[in-house]
């Protein structure tokens, strides 16, 4: 008489249910760290951020002793040079997308060649 073999270890069946249950088990676990540790929960974004101090004013200035001083012509040279600035990096960029949309089409026509 034949007798079937005996396969030791755990099933699939077995091996499912442990998952699951190691699953819950560490959702639970990292359910109650984050209600117990503000700092994790802040860490992880879901957490209430701390309320920054209320300041006060130590002083309030009277409208006649405020005083605005003109802008002097430095500032619309700054403006001026970076708006240069930028112009120029806006055309270095232009010329950057059209060398990619090329290098792109080539690895196309490569990649067909090859393929064919």
């Amino acid at each position: 008489m034949a007798t079937a073999p005996h396969r030791a270890g755990l099933g699939w069946g077995t091996r499912l249910l442990l998952a699951v249950a190691l699953l819950l088990a560490g959702a639970a676990g990292a359910a109650w760290a984050l209600a117990r540790y503000d700092g994790a929960a802040t860490f992880l974004g879901i957490g209430s951020k701390p309320q920054p101090a209320a300041l006060v004013p130590s002083k309030v200035l009277a409208p006649q002793q405020l005083t605005v001083e003109p802008q002097p012509a430095e500032g619309s040279q700054q403006i001026a040079q970076i708006q240069n600035r930028l112009s120029q990096v806006e055309t270095t960029a232009e010329r950057v997308e059209g060398s990619a949309g090329r290098a792109d089409a080539l690895l196309v026509a490569f990649a067909a060649r090859r393929a064919v």
